[in-house]
């Protein structure tokens, strides 16, 4: 018997269209605790860990500040937009985790280890990732994993990946 191979998706931004209303609802988090940032800014952000979110706007004064109030109106302001977020063309979902489940968030490679973990596959198992950010990517790479920016571009490079 041979071992599994598993694929690895992200969900918001890649299974799900979600990334601007993130980048919004940090936005008004931020403005919720006196600070400005433009939102292409925070939309480059997104994907990263929320953890590090406020560290990565402003440094560790800001974070000290107003860190830990950010992300909690950062969550009642995306919980606001999730009407607006909608499935995109391709997804299936047989397990899930998030940052609760590690220490380190993305770019950290532990979300994609405990996922795997959760899904029963063996150390050094072959894998891929599917995730839309450069956190994503980044997080894939420190775990040995190619990253895909869509299902569709898995899709198409199947034969390429441990998948085919």
């Amino acid at each position: 018997m041979t071992d599994p191979t598993v694929a690895v998706l992200d969900i918001d931004g890649t299974l799900i269209d979600s990334n601007y209303q993130h980048a919004l609802a940090w936005y008004r988090a931020l403005r919720s605790v006196g600070e400005t940032c433009p939102v292409w800014r925070l939309h480059r952000l997104i994907g990263m860990g929320g953890d590090q979110v406020v560290m990565a706007v402003g440094g560790e004064d800001l974070e000290r500040r107003v860190g830990d109030q950010a992300r909690e109106q950062q969550g009642k302001e995306v919980d606001a937009l999730l009407g607006e977020m909608a499935p995109l063309p391709v997804g299936i979902a047989d397990d899930w985790t998030s940052s609760a489940d590690v220490e380190a968030s993305k770019p950290a490679p532990d979300l994609l280890q405990v996922a795997l973990k959760k899904l029963g596959a063996p150390p050094g198992v072959s894998s891929v990732m599917v995730g839309d950010s450069v956190w994503d990517v980044e997080a894939a790479k420190r775990a040995g994993m190619p990253a895909y920016d869509t299902p569709g571009d898995l899709a198409k490079a199947l034969g390429d990946t441990p998948l085919a």
